[in-house]
C-alpha cells in the first residue's frame, strides 16, 4: 500500500511539473518556479527592484497596449466595476457621480456627453492655454533653480503635482 502511495505521488508531481514546464515555456516575463513563481527572480534583482519591476512591465505585451485601454474603458467597462472600494479611492478626485462611477446605460448615456468634449479640436486648445502657462511659470522657474542651485529634487513628486494641478485646472 505504501509503495502505490508513493508511485502515485510521485506520478502526480511528475504531471504537475511537466504541465508547469509546458506551460511557463509560453509565458513572457520573469521565470517563474513552482510554488514560489517569480520569488527567486525578485530577490536576485533586489538591488536594483524597480527598475526590474519596469523592464518587466515594458515587456509585457498587453501591458498600455491601445487594445488593453480600449477593452478596459470602452468594450468590456461592465466587467470591471466601480464598487465602494473605487469610490472611496477616487470619489475625492473624481466625484461619486458622473462618468466615472456610473455603470451600465447610464454610463453609455454619459460617455456620449463626454466623448465629444475631449477631441482633439474641443480639448487642444484649452491645454495649450493651460498647461503652456503653468510649464512657463510654474515648472520651468523650479527646474531653473533647482539647476543654478545644484538642487537635487524628486522629478516624479514634481511631475505628479504638475499633471494633478492641470488637470484640475481643466476641471
Amino acid at each position: 500500500m505504501e509503495l502505490v502511495s508513493i508511485i502515485l505521488l510521485m506520478t502526480i508531481v511528475g504531471v504537475y511539473l511537466v504541465w508547469f514546464w509546458l506551460l511557463v515555456g509560453k509565458l513572457k516575463g520573469p521565470k517563474s518556479w513552482p510554488l514560489v513563481g517569480s520569488i527567486p527572480q525578485m530577490l536576485l534583482t533586489i538591488r536594483r527592484i524597480h527598475e526590474w519591476t519596469t523592464d518587466q512591465l515594458l515587456a509585457s505585451p498587453t501591458l498600455g497596449t491601445y487594445q488593453t485601454c480600449e477593452h478596459i474603458l470602452h468594450t468590456k467597462f461592465h466587467n470591471y466595476p466601480k464598487g465602494p472600494t473605487w469610490q472611496n479611492t477616487f470619489g475625492d478626485v473624481l466625484g461619486n457621480q458622473g462618468v466615472s462611477c456610473a455603470k451600465g446605460e447610464e454610463w453609455i448615456s454619459l460617455r456620449k456627453i463626454v466623448v465629444p468634449e475631449l477631441t482633439k479640436s474641443k480639448l487642444g486648445p484649452s491645454l495649450h492655454r493651460w498647461v503652456n502657462p503653468s510649464i512657463k511659470n510654474d515648472l520651468l522657474p523650479i527646474l531653473d533653480k533647482a539647476s543654478k542651485h545644484n538642487i537635487s529634487i524628486d522629478l516624479q513628486k514634481l511631475m505628479i503635482c504638475f499633471g494633478t494641478d492641470n488637470i484640475f485646472e481643466l476641471l
